[in-house]
């Protein structure tokens, strides 16, 4: 019950900042990626 009582507080906040941060994460991830492998038309 209590664990319960702990994930639903949990999920509010949270969870928002996960989704967030990994969302941040994969971006900066991409973007280097797309820069390491040089996508210039130079």
């Amino acid at each position: 019950m209590a664990e319960n009582k702990l994930n639903r507080l949990r999920s509010n906040w949270k969870s928002w900042i996960l989704v967030t941060a990994t969302w941040l994460i994969v971006k900066i991830l991409f973007v280097s990626v797309l820069a390491i492998t040089g996508n210039t038309n130079d």
